[in-house]
Order: C-alpha cells, then sequence, then structure tokens
C-alpha cells in the first residue's frame, strides 16, 4: 500500500504546457507524439548571456533540460563541465532522478526552468573562478 501522503497528482502535458506558457510567454512549446517540446531562453541575471534551452518530457519520464546555445563546451574552453548528465548532449544536471527531487506532481515551470537559471548563474561563476559553488552531487560518467 503506497503512502497517500507522498502521492502527487500528475499533471498532464496540456497542463505542463499551459504552465509554462502563462510563466515563460516568450518561450515555444508544443506536444508531438506524447512529448511535450518547450525551448526558451534564459538570462540567469541582467549582465549575463542568454541561454536558449530545450525541455523535453514524458509522463512516466523524467524531464531533460539541454542547452541549444551557445555551445556551453566551447564557453569552457572545452574542459569538463560539473553537473551535467551528459558532456556531449550539454544536458544539465538539474535535480537526482534517484533521489525523487522531481515527480510529475511538480510544475516544470515552478522547477525545472527556475531551477535552469540557478545553474546558469552558477555555471557562469565557474566559467570565471573554475569553482562550483552551486553544491549538490555531481552525477558520475
Amino acid at each position: 500500500m503506497k503512502n497517500r501522503y507522498f502521492q502527487h497528482q500528475c499533471h498532464s502535458l496540456a497542463a505542463q504546457l499551459n504552465a509554462l506558457r502563462m510563466a515563460f510567454p516568450e518561450g515555444k512549446g508544443a506536444i508531438k507524439r506524447s512529448q511535450l517540446i518547450w525551448v526558451g531562453n534564459i538570462q540567469p541575471t541582467p549582465l549575463s548571456r542568454t541561454y536558449t534551452v530545450e525541455v523535453s518530457y514524458r509522463l512516466g519520464k523524467k524531464p531533460k533540460t539541454r542547452v541549444i546555445s551557445p555551445s556551453i563546451r566551447q564557453l569552457a574552453g572545452e574542459r569538463e563541465i560539473p553537473h551535467l548528465y551528459s558532456q556531449k548532449e550539454e544536458t544539465l544536471c538539474l535535480f537526482l532522478p534517484w533521489a525523487n527531487e522531481w515527480s510529475q506532481g511538480l510544475l516544470l515551470s515552478k522547477t525545472i526552468i527556475p531551477w535552469a537559471y540557478t545553474w546558469f548563474f552558477y555555471f557562469e561563476h565557474w566559467l570565471e573562478t573554475d569553482e562550483w559553488m552551486g553544491g549538490g552531487v555531481h552525477p558520475t560518467k
């Protein structure tokens, strides 16, 4: 028997997309083949560069957030970047999948996108100092 206190309402893809559109109207999103794809720009501070990211999400799966542009590998001078699930795909590590930090009961607009803003804030600091100040657990290869 599942503990009723840990059960979360599952937001439909349409509800997720609607929440993204409301919170980030400049972004573009669609649902195709049972997958939500949202593309938007993130600028962590007024003095920061703007990053274009793509969030892809299927019900029953964890969302994936990857950088479309600019190439953060190039910005990093080909150094290994902390807190990426994939260096090659430039997929941001925003939560620990095995620690249940994200669930279908949470809105992407209130978790994944704000977490990406925070990730880029720490990334820009790391670019200058080579020290990741954002804490967390670095994913293993």
